[in-house]
């Protein structure tokens, strides 16, 4: 086939528009599978989600405006638990109206002295403008001796220093006390991470204590939960008490000068972790938007067949 014959054969039988056309198809094709697929993913995991979430036997009390927590540093509120939950439970603290995302405050810590390092007030820049004991009113070690004001405060920074530390028990419908555990709460890296230092005599707060771990990662939102303890048997239907006391360590996380609303959870688990409604929504709602531009495709595929016809 000579070169002239060649440029004829393209102009005489390839047709742009037939070519266009082709295309077109292909990739109205290629769109309905992926569609297709994500739309089914989304609305099974959403259904999933939904079922599993169903099934979570959860139970919450807010103490902020109870007169009797308004009132003094101790106080004890029920909490009715209509059906029987299947242990583990699990204990959860709900903080709302406190911003922990903000950047001041997220950068107010040393990770070098959270991991032990003992370090001086010189090097302690970064904890502005809780640096030393004297400036976030500390007194008292965790072992009970006198802290010096001007040494530095262990842990310092504004993540440390208000932290939720209130000290909570629980009584089941006969009056036995229920045993909380902290193990497994946290993540294992953080053992890692948070380290004490070589003399607790110096030391405000216990920076192995898990519950210090979850609270020094950061939450998202203002309002977020933090898990405080897990309680490893069955909690039969009935009321229990729960004896709150409030701020054992009178310069950390105070309700009255944050503004916030403190609430107690106990909640069971499911495969998928605890009950998590956001994340049914935005899967039930990616499941949506992909169906309909899903049925949009299909359309559209259906109108372009009968042009060809």
């Amino acid at each position: 086939m000579t070169k002239n014959s060649m440029n004829s054969f393209s102009k005489d039988h390839i047709d742009p528009k037939i070519l266009s056309q082709w295309t077109s198809k292909k990739q109205d094709s290629r769109t309905l599978v992926v569609f297709g697929v994500l739309s089914i993913f989304f609305t099974i995991f959403g259904l999933l989600f939904v079922i599993a979430g169903s099934r979570i036997n959860e139970y919450s009390v807010e103490y902020t405006d109870d007169p009797s927590c308004v009132a003094g540093p101790s106080c004890s509120v029920t909490l009715d638990i209509k059906k029987r939950m299947e242990g583990p439970v699990y204990l959860y603290i709900r903080i709302a109206h406190f911003y922990q995302n903000h950047q001041r405050y997220t950068n107010s810590r040393d990770d070098e002295q959270l991991r032990g390092v003992n370090k001086p007030v010189s090097q302690l820049g970064d904890c502005h403008p809780f640096i030393t004991n004297e400036q976030a009113g500390l007194t008292q070690s965790m072992t009970g001796a006198a802290l010096v004001g001007s040494d530095p405060a262990i842990p310092c920074g504004l993540m440390a220093l208000t932290m939720f530390t209130d000290e909570i028990t629980i009584e089941n419908p006969s009056g036995s006390p229920v045993d909380i555990s902290t193990d497994g709460i946290a993540w294992d890296i953080d053992s890692e991470r948070f380290k004490n230092t070589d003399d607790l005599s110096k030391q405000w707060y216990d920076m192995q204590d898990p519950r210090f771990w979850n609270w020094m990662r950061p939450a998202g939102l203002h309002a977020f939960r933090k898990l405080w303890g897990v309680i490893n048997q069955d909690l039969e239907a009935g009321q229990y008490t729960i004896n709150i006391e409030k701020n054992i360590h009178s310069t950390t996380f105070r309700v009255e000068k944050y503004g916030t609303e403190n609430m107690i959870i106990l909640s069971t688990m499911n495969r998928f972790g605890g009950q998590n409604l956001l994340l049914s929504v935005c899967y039930l709602i990616a499941a949506a938007m992909s169906w309909i531009v899903f049925i949009i495709f299909v359309i559209r595929t259906i109108k372009n067949r009968r042009k060809n016809h």
